[in-house]
């Protein structure tokens, strides 16, 4: 904080931020994260304020009550909305803008005072998220990512001139909420449980199978499946050819503040994931005590768990490793509540909220390495078609998307452009 004196008085002015983010929502790992480290920060003695450009999402009332919020949503996407967004940011003046997957404040860049710090943060290891972070890319201050696959590649997709600004940054998990024992006992002893999307990047479709083999070998085992996803159905029915409807409780979508709750209830975190950028669950699972079972993605769940220290990781797609997996830890108590002991040491140290916003605060302070000044109205214009055409991000379809901008920026929009933000897709 800066503290002005004034006579006999003190006056504390506290750091600003506005987190910029699609919408705030309880599902959606970049709204989500937003929600979060507004929070996080508010905490930290921060002004933060929200920025939602589609939403404006179900949390919206609930945080409209905790922060000041700036709802873009109602605007139609034109000229008019990016500048409007420019302008609140302009007024609100913030020291740091997070940005969290919001392409449509990434175009307003070039019209900010230079003394904002624009982060991108990368959520998923995707094409269209290194699309849309890389979208005025010499405007951005840096761009973090949670785990060293994302960070790598987002290096070679920004290039040599910009990867010096990549920073690698666990994300953290609220210690305070996510707490537990390695110790489990009667039920929970023979509990596995799934928490995310039910849906096949999270590998749920392997779940009956893996369930199925596990059985065969400890006949009382259990399943929680803590999510909601498009998989639901046809999960439900291969238990039942199985015989495994009753081994299986649904939990559906649980607020964060239940989340402990499922993971105390079970011995072992059983995740066949094929895609993430972190594996915010693993995290929160190990706090908790919760061994993690999960598959072996380079540079990114092996960068949580250390194979036979403190869980275990499986090749990908493998019932019958992830099988073998489980039923090791499940027929050696001690194993397993040594590895719930060192998870929960290791998320101690490594991925907590508190150790991410400290990590984060180091980054604040570090050096403006930015070229450029404030951009009129024309000269924003020629920067943006100049991104779009150079944007190694933008292979293959730059002349479409410069197309597709100047006619959602001058209004001249067809109803394939209609809801969307330039940069999606």
């Amino acid at each position: 904080m800066n503290v002005v004196n004034l006579r006999d008085a003190t006056t504390v002015i506290p750091r600003r931020m506005v987190i910029a983010a699609p919408a705030f929502t309880r599902e959606g790992g970049a709204e989500v994260f937003a929600a979060n480290m507004a929070e996080a920060w508010q905490r930290r003695g921060w002004d933060v304020q929200l920025l939602a450009t589609q939403g404006p999402g179900d949390r919206w009332k609930e945080l409209s009550g905790q922060f000041r919020c700036h709802d873009l949503s109602p605007l139609p996407l034109s000229l008019g909305k990016v500048r409007e967004c420019a302008k609140i940011l302009g007024e609100t003046a913030p020291e740091v803008l997070l940005l969290n997957h919001a392409p449509l404040v990434h175009y307003a860049l070039p019209l900010l005072d230079r003394t904002v710090k624009p982060v991108a943060i990368l959520h998923a290891n995707e094409r269209a998220h290194y699309q849309v972070a890389s979208i005025m890319r010499r405007r951005v201050w840096r761009w973090v990512a949670p785990s060293p696959a994302v960070a790598d590649e987002a290096r070679r997709v920004l290039g040599p001139r910009l990867q010096s600004r990549v920073r690698f940054v666990p994300h953290g998990v609220p210690e305070d909420v996510f707490v537990g024992r390695s110790e489990r006992n009667g039920l929970a002893e023979r509990t596995l449980v799934f928490a995310g999307a039910v849906m096949a990047h999270k590998g749920a479709d392997l779940l009956p199978g893996i369930l199925r083999g596990v059985r065969a070998a400890v006949p009382d085992v259990r399943l929680s499946i803590a999510g909601c996803g498009d998989l639901e159905r046809s999960i439900a029915e291969e238990l039942a050819r199985y015989g495994l409807t009753d081994a299986v409780s649904w939990l559906g979508q649980l607020p964060p503040n239940r989340m402990p709750e499922a993971f105390r209830g079970a011995a072992l975190l059983l995740l066949p994931t094929v895609g993430e950028s972190f594996g915010q669950v693993i995290a929160e699972a190990m706090l908790c005590g919760t061994v993690p079972v999960v598959t072996r993605l380079q540079g990114v769940t092996d960068s949580i768990v250390d194979d036979g220290i403190n869980g275990r990781l499986v090749e990908p797609r493998s019932i019958a490793a992830f099988t073998s997996a489980v039923v090791e830890l499940l027929s050696s108590p001690a194993a397993r509540q040594r590895m719930g002991e060192e998870a929960i040491i290791r998320a101690r140290q490594r991925f907590t909220r508190d150790r991410m916003i400290s990590d984060y605060e180091r980054l604040f302070g570090e050096e403006d390495d930015r070229l450029g000044r404030t951009a009129s109205t024309a000269g924003w214009l020629a920067e943006i078609t100049g991104d779009i055409l150079g944007n190694p991000g933008f292979r293959g379809a730059r002349m479409r998307r410069w197309l597709q901008m100047l006619r959602c920026l001058t209004g001249m929009r067809d109803r394939r452009d209609a809801g969307a933000e330039p940069g999606r897709g």
